[in-house]
């Protein structure tokens, strides 16, 4: 998350891993805007962006440009 307050920003970034067919579960996210993205080695990144209303579980797979 990124949240700036008048001359300030913060924000958490966090790693993870994909499973075996390359997909990522996000669970009990706050309501907010979420950016995701994949930076491969010798590849082009892929960014994702959403924006959630609830907490709910979020279901993603991003391309490696193979």
């Amino acid at each position: 998350w990124t949240r700036k307050t008048g001359n300030l920003t913060s924000s958490v970034q966090h790693t993870t891993v994909t499973d075996t067919r390359g997909w990522y579960r996000l669970t009990d996210l706050p309501p907010g805007s979420y950016h995701v993205g994949l930076e491969p080695p010798g590849r082009p990144s892929t960014r994702l962006r959403k924006t959630l209303s609830g907490r709910t579980r979020w279901d993603l797979r991003l391309s490696t440009g193979k």
